[in-house]
């Protein structure tokens, strides 16, 4: 039998055969922390749920009936063109966990078109320091370059990527800042393509909104494409860490742990593997098993 589902965790709509917190994954010491939204485990409606700690997010001019998609055998957002408001919105009265002092961002993104000035720029996740001043960190491209960002006392800890983003394609991007030594590292399907430095310290932090898709306060800075997995860390991951991520795919952080119910016997001199409990409940996988 499936394990019993836990009651002070928000479950996802399709929780059978994916892991729903950190001892039910095959990779715990990746999980996410801080928070994460991973649509590919199912349509919610008019909400995106937090899946860590329940920091849901809100279709803000979005609608469920198009806005969920499926790519790749898993479902997606699809933020387009049509209206730059698109975007989901992730309240201050959510966004406690979010309230990081060093910081990982990972999103796995699809870029159909970069739009706004000399039609070059596209935001992907900005958390504010309050719901109308600055950004506490973010990640965005101007210019067609990606830019991974997080505030300090001292200032902004950019790091940049020097050559234009790939359109039409999935992609893993990945931002880090460490507070101890003040480095930032900016990472695109696994590799460090830039870094960033200061005098360290911690991001300045406040109650205010995050926002998927858009940066708030521009009708310029809207993303046209889809989006999957996004996943915030209270911690800089290593490089070794940021590839394995990557190299998980997108869904992959969701793959349950193999859980052994039986004991492995031999009958004629053949083995007989242990059943685990993927097996039993009848070897549900994460949608897209980390197709990219």
């Amino acid at each position: 039998m499936p394990r019993s589902v836990r009651p002070d965790r928000p479950q996802p709509t399709r929780h059978q055969g994916f892991a729903r917190y950190a001892s039910d994954s095959a990779h715990p010491e990746l999980w996410p922390r801080g928070e994460a939204w991973a649509p590919g485990l199912g349509p919610t409606g008019a909400v995106v749920r937090g899946v860590v700690n329940g920091a849901n997010g809100d279709f803000m001019n979005m609608e469920p009936g198009s806005d969920w998609q499926v790519q790749d055998g898993r479902y997606v957002l699809n933020f387009d063109d049509e209206d730059p408001a698109e975007h989901v919105r992730i309240n201050d009265s959510r966004t406690a966990n979010l309230e990081v002092t060093s910081v990982t961002m990972a999103i796995w993104c699809y870029l159909r078109a970069f739009h706004g000035t000399g039609n070059a720029e596209a935001a992907l996740f900005q958390k504010m320091i309050s719901d109308t001043v600055n950004s506490e960190y973010l990640m965005l491209f101007d210019n067609k370059k990606l830019t991974g960002r997080a505030k300090n006392s001292g200032g902004l800890v950019d790091a940049t990527d020097s050559n234009d983003f790939a359109i039409d394609v999935w992609t893993h991007v990945a931002y880090t800042y460490d507070e101890v030594s003040g480095d930032a590292f900016l990472y695109i399907d696994g590799a460090e393509v830039a870094s960033g430095t200061s005098a360290g310290g911690p991001i300045d932090t406040g109650t205010g909104h995050a926002d998927i898709g858009q940066l708030a306060g521009s009708n310029r800075f809207h993303w046209d494409g889809f989006i999957d997995d996004v996943f915030i860390y209270d911690r800089p991951l290593s490089p070794s860490e940021i590839f394995q991520l990557y190299s998980l795919k997108r869904g992959g952080i969701f793959q349950r742990r193999p859980v052994t119910v039986g004991k492995a016997v031999a009958a004629g001199g053949v083995t007989v593997p242990a059943l685990d409990e993927g097996m039993l409940t009848g070897g549900l996988q994460p949608l897209g098993g980390g197709v990219a």
